[in-house]
């Protein structure tokens, strides 16, 4: 699960960031790094596991990890670094449909895979109070999205632009 978040947010950055005349080159380079991830992906594992512990793995990461953020802070334009930290940015933050939407698909995640286990069945109270909980959420999540659209508080940017759902091949996508 941790690593949908973070290919799902790899792509919508490259997108926010990336040149806006060209989409065919953000896509070319998503194609590129799935490639080279898929390929490169199992023939690393296995060496690394093959030659050490698979615990190593997880150390890998810490190279990659520094290289990266090395580039990101010498190479990214600092007007955009400093506009990123601003009041105005900070104010633009979506706090409630953020933690409602955290709060909906963690207690449904928690409820559908621990319900029918060994420790919880699908009638106990916990599962049935995840339901509720993600249930309640949801609806909370949606009416604040619409609301927001509706009638837009301040300059807050909506985590979920309830405009999007007009679209029925982004919403035939959702679904």
């Amino acid at each position: 699960m941790g690593a949908s978040g973070l290919y799902s947010l790899t792509q919508i950055g490259l997108v926010e960031v990336g040149p806006s005349h060209s989409p065919s080159l953000i896509g070319a380079l998503i194609g590129v790094t799935l490639a080279v991830a898929f390929v490169l992906g199992p023939i690393v594992g296995g060496a690394v596991s093959q030659l050490s512990d698979w615990r190593w793995l997880f150390n890998m990461n810490i190279p990659f990890g520094l290289v990266a953020i090395l580039t990101i802070t010498n190479l990214w334009p600092h007007e955009e670094v400093s506009h990123f930290f601003s009041w105005k940015a900070f104010t633009s933050i979506d706090f409630l449909g953020s933690a409602t939407l955290l709060t909906s698909s963690g207690f449904l995640v928690f409820a559908v895979q621990q319900a029918g286990s060994e420790t919880f069945v699908w009638g106990s109270p916990e599962i049935i109070s995840a339901l509720v909980i993600s249930g309640v959420s949801w609806l909370v999540l949606v009416w604040w999205e619409v609301h927001l659209e509706t009638r837009p508080l301040r300059s807050i940017e909506p985590i979920f632009p309830i405009r999007l759902m007009l679209r029925r091949v982004y919403s035939a996508g959702l679904l």
